[in-house]
């Protein structure tokens, strides 16, 4: 069965980094380090995270 891409279900890494509590900066350099575990994919230069996970994650204060 093929994947439906749905927009709604990825959040952009401003928006990630705003639920989490972060800045985009932030967000950016941990997953550059390998810190943040986060699913995610890149779309040419734009990085989409699935927005369940990062809803999740919030709601445990992951990004403090």
């Amino acid at each position: 069965m093929p994947y439906e891409f749905r927009a709604e279900d990825w959040l952009t890494t401003a928006q990630a980094a705003e639920l989490l509590g972060l800045s985009a900066g932030s967000l950016r350099a941990r997953r550059s380090e390998g810190r943040e575990r986060l699913p995610h994919i890149r779309v040419g230069n734009t990085v989409l995270y699935q927005r369940a996970p990062v809803e999740r994650a919030a709601e445990r204060g992951a990004g403090q």
